[in-house]
């Protein structure tokens, strides 16, 4: 029988070998599925009987294994005539092409999708594809036909045994003895084991995971579980082992000692009270303010340890509680010392008073002089700047420990006032003065510019104006008074307001002809005065101005110096009052 069994095989064998030799060569998407998996049989056609107009094909199968879902084909065959026939156990087809083609040629197929059933028993099993009367588009049939068989295989369902074959502790013996469909046990170790494992046999294909844990303390329970998974990675069991520590016996450590007291015990800052001494556990102790933490050394008896709280020290007037927890050379007796710490409240010489004072002692202006003159005590002052003044920057010194800011603006147009504010922050923070300061900007000039040349004369060294009006007038050029307005022109801010970067306006500038200014017998004092350009303008306004200022600056202080340098001479020797400047 067995013999018989084998030659059919290779029968078989050697049937479908030769059957896939030439034309279509039917296979298996997959050999081996599980149930609910899919299958497919695929016959592709290489082309080897030129092009192919129909064909019957015949596809048998284990109906207990397999589901036939559906019939499939590419591009060429699905535009003739497939027709599928399912009964069990088998589906028949047959193609037709249409008659003037397309006809099925090389590197064309069809499909035949399976699934397989869920309660497809495993083993091995085989579909068996058969082609037949296939023909081309001649009048004579192909004369070969394909056979072939397939094969496949279910494999064995995973199984869902999650159970131990053996299960055995390091330390200590389990109860009841162990029995693989039992899953609850009990262990005694003594108190010197302080850790467990386990060493378990799980079934074929099953896992195992135990929960590594160390034990307790003496006298105490500690639960172990060994999680057990089955092959199919679903199926679950917990064996559960309650491992008892026993409690430490008084004989195992007869030397041990239970003195759990100080020797001595010192803060760092303060004295204890009262005194210290080992039987002695209540203290309290006072410190100053300044004193915001506190530490203590300690010497415990032979064997012991300590160990404080550390904390740090509440408001001024609070207490503080601070233990020192004494333990013995057992390990278990424990004697608590406890240190109340007071601290004193904050002492009013410790915080000096900050000053109230928030006033300056001196306040300077970039342009103008202030007015009044500067005081400490004067908070309102007022000050006038030449229209050409666009900006303004004040200095300020204020009293030891105070601060000053200053509301930095831009000057408004000509003619109008803009105030400014100096607030002074006392040292404390909280007292504050403010001064004020309006600054009145002139109004632009409208005086016109001399066309005259530097040789024009002017009596006593006044201006072109022969009437003596205080409006300024312009000269033409043979010198004469024009009066009237300026053209445009001649009152554009170019020549009736120069500016620093373009008016040479200083001593030591020349003219033309190389005299200073003034420095003809009778000529005009301001004909050197000139634009860096080169065009002469009188500007008596701008050196009175300047005169003005200089005289605002200097004269008071420079009184004040002569009086100091020279007050018994002033006061007793009258003679000295006739005396010419120079000789002092």
């Amino acid at each position: 029988m067995a013999v018989s069994l084998a030659c059919w095989t290779v029968l078989l064998f050697l049937w479908g070998f030769a059957a896939q030799a030439a034309g279509f060569s039917p296979s298996l998407s997959v050999e081996e599925g599980e149930p609910g998996d899919v299958v497919e049989v695929t016959i592709p056609y290489d082309g080897s009987w030129g092009e192919i107009a129909a064909f019957r094909v015949d596809v048998e199968f284990d109906p207990e294994v397999f589901q036939f879902v559906r019939f499939q084909s590419s591009e060429a065959v699905t535009q003739g005539t497939v027709t599928t026939l399912e009964s069990s156990g088998k589906v028949a087809g047959v193609y037709t092409a249409p008659g003037d083609g397309p006809y099925m040629t090389e590197g064309e197929s069809i499909t035949l999708r399976f699934r397989v059933m869920e309660e497809a028993p495993s083993g091995s099993c085989f579909l068996y594809v058969s082609l037949y009367e296939i023909a081309t588009p001649e009048p004579e049939p192909v004369s070969e036909n394909v056979d072939v068989s397939l094969s496949f295989r279910v494999p064995e369902p995973l199984s869902s045994d999650a159970r131990l074959l053996s299960l055995v502790p390091d330390h200590g013996t389990l109860e009841p003895d162990f029995d693989p469909d039992q899953f609850v046990y009990y262990v005694t170790v003594p108190y010197e084991v302080d850790t467990m494992t386990f060493i378990a046999e799980p079934v074929a294909g099953a896992l195992c995971r135990v929960n590594r844990k160390n034990l307790g303390a003496g006298g105490s329970d500690t639960i172990f579980t060994i999680t057990v998974t089955a092959e199919d990675g679903e199926t679950k069991n917990i064996y559960q082992v309650t491992v008892h520590r026993q409690e430490k016996e008084e004989e195992e450590d007869p030397d041990l000692s239970d003195d759990a007291r100080l020797l001595s015990l010192t803060p760092e800052t303060g004295t204890l009270s009262p005194a210290f001494s080992p039987d002695q556990l209540s203290y309290t102790l006072t410190v100053p303010f300044s004193v915001t933490t506190m530490s203590f050394n300690a010497e415990p008896v032979e064997g012991a340890s300590y160990r404080v709280n550390r904390k740090n020290l509440g408001a001024g007037g609070s207490d503080t509680l601070f233990t020192i927890t004494v333990t013995a050379e057992d390990g278990e007796t424990k004697t608590v010392y406890q240190v109340t710490v007071h601290r004193q409240e904050k002492e009013e010489d410790e915080d000096p008073v900050l000053s109230s004072d928030a006033m300056l002692l001196s306040l300077t202006l970039s342009s103008g002089v202030l007015n009044p003159a500067f005081s400490s005590d004067q908070l309102v002052y007022t000050v006038t700047v030449p229209f050409s003044v666009t900006t303004m920057s004040f200095t300020a010194e204020p009293v030891e420990g105070a601060s000053y800011r200053v509301n930095r603006k831009n000057l408004g147009a000509g003619g109008s006032d803009t105030l400014f504010t100096i607030t002074v922050t006392a040292e404390d923070g909280e007292t504050k003065t403010i001064y004020r300061v309006t600054v009145h900007r002139q109004e632009k000039s409208s005086s016109g510019s001399s066309s005259g040349d530097s040789s024009g004369s002017s009596s006593g060294g006044s201006s072109n104006s022969s009437s003596g009006s205080s409006k300024p007038s312009s000269t033409d050029s043979s010198g004469e008074n024009s009066g009237g307005d300026t053209s445009q022109e001649e009152s554009s801010d170019e020549t009736s307001q120069p500016s620093e970067n373009n008016v040479a306006a200083v001593a030591g500038v020349v003219n033309d002809s190389g005299t200073g200014s003034g420095g003809e017998t009778g000529g005009n004092p301001f004909s050197g005065l000139m634009y860096r350009n080169g065009d002469e303008s009188l500007v008596p306004g701008m050196m009175a101005m300047l005169c003005f200022v200089l005289f605002c600056f200097l004269s008071e202080p420079l009184a004040k110096a002569l009086a100091r340098r020279f007050p018994a001479k002033e006061k007793n020797d009258p003679a000295s009052k006739d005396d010419p400047p120079n000789s002092r």
